[in-house]
């Protein structure tokens, strides 16, 4: 018997709520959010997209089942076409939720090299990462570009789109300055994430402390000796911002104040969960798929039960999200799990504990 049209319109729209929430999760660009913005407006969308996040609140996922098997295939089919079309190192990261039958991908990070004690049916996508001169780590997100000025004077960095992250080596003497959007966002020693795009700069400070200023009036610009400097020439202060702050500049009025606020760990994590490593398993062992996770995680997966060690493992997963993945291990392959402190045991799940 066949779907009617009705059913097959609310499927769509339920597998599409599922991809949105995970394309959230794992980081949006500007383009993917404004879209995002428009598909949730229409009311049926936003209705299946509130009973997704309501089911997975615990794990912040969608958490359909029953689709496991037929998912596990369509992820070795589209892992095996893409590695045909594969030329070097290049890897299209991607997010896929094995109970919800949703495979999404994401563009060019690089792959980590793994041990050659891991499967080859394991692999690592990791964001691009630059070493500046100075020793300063910058993780990009995917399209983002910037320009390194260092001078004796000032360590200097110009964002010109996309977003990236700065964990800067400290040097009391030579302070290091991101410039984005006629703003300064100005450290000694910090970790923090600039963000671009096309209505706002956003900065969130994972680490320490950063000051963002408007540099003082236009390049080139001179005033007489002796001469008060015009108002409009004085730098402007907007704002110092403490790990775990915010701060937001709008582009819809060039006199807006900025938005500074603390930002919860959860929301500071999903909105720089581009940074996470992403895993790729295509039929690979479970006591291989555990193991890669183990070297991402304090808390570590534990196989109690050695039957379960040869599981065939396919998907894409985020490291720091062991929630989900024991989830759909409990929901794909039928293991159950069990905290012990900073141990987790895995176990078929109709044995006892």
């Amino acid at each position: 018997m066949q779907p009617s049209p009705h059913r097959v319109v609310s499927s769509d729209i339920e597998a599409a709520a599922s991809a949105w929430i995970a394309r959230r999760d794992a980081g949006m660009t500007s383009t993917e959010a404004e879209e995002f913005l428009r598909w949730k407006a229409v009311p049926e969308h936003a209705h299946a997209l509130a009973r997704h996040e309501k089911t997975w609140s615990l794990f912040e996922r969608p958490a359909q089942t029953g689709h496991g098997a037929n998912l596990v295939h369509e992820v070795r089919r589209r892992v095996a076409r893409r590695r045909r079309r594969r030329t070097g190192a290049a890897l299209a990261a991607a997010a896929v939720l094995m109970a919800t039958g949703f495979v999404w991908r994401r563009s060019s990070p690089s792959v980590a090299p793994l041990a050659s004690s891991f499967a080859p049916t394991a692999a690592v996508s990791l964001p691009e990462t630059r070493i500046l001169p100075d020793g300063t780590k910058v993780e990009l997100r995917p399209d983002a570009d910037f320009v390194v000025e260092f001078t004796r004077a000032v360590r200097r960095v110009a964002l010109r789109k996309g977003e990236a992250h700065f964990d800067v080596t400290k040097d009391p003497d030579r302070p290091f300055v991101v410039a984005v959007s006629g703003m300064e966002v100005r450290a000694v020693g910090t970790a923090f994430a600039v963000g671009l795009d096309q209505t706002a700069v956003t900065v969130l400070v994972t680490e320490g402390r950063v000051k963002v200023d408007r540099p003082a009036g236009p390049a080139g610009a001179t005033v007489p000796s002796g001469a008060p400097p015009p108002a409009e020439a004085l730098p402007l202060t907007l704002g110092s911002v403490d790990a775990g702050n915010r701060l937001v500049v709008g582009f819809s009025s060039a006199s807006a104040a900025p938005t500074i606020g603390p930002i919860s760990s959860r929301e500071m994590a999903e909105r720089l969960a581009w940074r996470a490593p992403r895993l790729e398993f295509t039929g690979a062992r479970l006591a291989d798929a555990v193991a890669l996770f183990n070297r991402y995680n304090a808390v570590q997966l534990v196989i109690d039960d050695p039957s379960i060690a040869d599981l065939e493992v396919s998907g894409f997963f985020r490291s720091d999200n062991l929630a989900t993945f024991l989830h759909l291990l409990e929901q794909g392959l039928g293991v159950a799990s069990e905290a012990r402190g900073d141990i987790v045991g895995l176990r078929k799940s109709d044995q006892p504990r």
